[in-house]
């Protein structure tokens, strides 16, 4: 009861959270990323991958499922989706580091 006491002294008080009042939360990850594939053309770059390793990473990273639940989804094992994870993101950074452009330059009539 007394060492209660003493720590209560050396602490102050208390303030409940309320993350209603919280400024630093943001929107849904998924919503962000949307947004982003909208507006910087994620999706032309997506679209130069095979369909199998673009369907990996829009259900990974823009879906936020699990490997479990993209695998399931997808007909695949645990093991393949992360293989064509890896192989999809390895394909983007090679492009990158090799300053290759990672859309394809539009066509111009």
């Amino acid at each position: 009861m007394v060492d209660d006491r003493r720590r209560q002294s050396h602490r102050g008080d208390t303030v409940s959270y309320e993350d209603w009042h919280d400024d630093r939360s943001t929107g849904s990850s998924e919503d962000e990323a949307i947004g982003r594939i909208e507006s910087a053309g994620v999706r032309d770059v997506l679209d130069q991958l095979p369909a199998d390793q673009r369907d990996v990473l829009l259900m990974r990273v823009v879906a936020d499922l699990g490997v479990e639940e993209t695998a399931t989804a997808l007909g695949k094992s645990p093991g393949a989706v992360k293989q064509l994870q890896r192989r999809a993101l390895l394909t983007l950074r090679a492009r990158v580091q090799d300053g290759l452009p990672l859309a394809p330059a539009p066509v111009t009539p």
